[in-house]
């Protein structure tokens, strides 16, 4: 019977980063032991990929996640939620849902609030998130289940993610299919989402450069970018595609056919990069 793994971390580069470079070589040479005996693994973004590649695994198929895009749709837009912040018209709320971890890089997100000053608010979703004193950040600090996040991402108008070390980062495809633009960094597997024209990148661990894409962002015709990300969930991120390409790797393993160049492209051949 044909076995598959699917790896959702980068646990090489997360021992590194918060143990330190010594450790990171007794991490891959694990990974490499690990994955050796599988006759397929799979990994939902290109660059985690080719990172299992240069251990010398051999049978490394890209997989993407995919998303509900019934559950997370522009139509559950509330303009309850401004009310409910005390927002005027003319400010632009952006959003962030997350766990309160260093890789996502909040504090780079709050300097870069800092900068954008209060033409800009902030809502930060999340169970662990700490309370944040400024008056541009407000701060949601429990578990949203998916009917509750899909009405705050859709009620705002653009996602924010300074994270550089995701693996795939699901919540900014969840945004996409709510119909927000991105802003995110050029930085783990985010700007392999965000095609040219449904959002921003900016340099990572810079809010300076953070606050600059989000500036170009809104200078743009943003809310065009959100209508062209929500198509590009609906062409190639809804759960149907998702699940027929993992199909053809299935029937691939019980054939007994190694994964093969059949994987190697998304139907949009899209390979992200963004305006910034």
């Amino acid at each position: 019977v044909p076995v598959t793994a699917f790896v959702h971390s980068d646990l090489a580069r997360l021992v590194e980063h918060r143990l330190g470079g010594w450790a990171a070589p007794a991490a891959r040479d694990y990974l490499r032991r690990l994955y050796a005996g599988f006759d397929a693994v799979q990994a939902p973004s290109r660059g985690l990929a080719a990172r299992l590649r240069d251990l010398g695994l051999e049978r490394v198929v890209w997989q993407p996640l995919g998303v509900d895009a019934l559950q997370f749709d522009p139509a559950r837009r509330d303009p309850a939620l401004r009310e409910e912040l005390g927002l005027d018209a003319s400010v632009r709320l952006l959003v962030f849902a997350g766990r309160y971890a260093r890789e996502k890089n909040i504090d780079v997100l709050l300097a870069s609030m800092r900068l954008l000053g209060p033409g800009y608010h902030l809502l930060l979703i999340g169970p662990d998130m700490p309370a944040i004193e400024m008056p541009n950040v407000s701060v949601y600090g429990q578990f949203c289940d998916g009917e509750h996040l899909a009405r705050l991402l859709a009620s705002a108008d653009a996602l924010v993610h300074a994270g550089d070390q995701e693996t795939f980062g699901l919540i900014v495809l969840e945004a996409m299919a709510s119909g927000l633009p991105v802003v995110g960094v050029r930085g783990g597997a985010v700007p392999e989402l965000i095609e040219p024209g449904t959002g921003v990148l900016a340099e990572p661990c810079n809010p300076t450069s953070l606050a600059q894409a989000v500036r170009t962002l809104f200078g743009a015709d943003w809310r065009g970018m959100g209508r062209a990300a929500r198509a590009r969930v609906e062409a190639d991120y809804r759960w149907e595609a998702v699940f027929a390409r993992q199909r053809r790797l299935y029937q691939a393993l019980a054939d007994g056919r190694a994964p093969d160049e059949a994987w190697a492209e998304w139907p949009s051949g899209g390979q992200g990069g963004g305006l910034g």
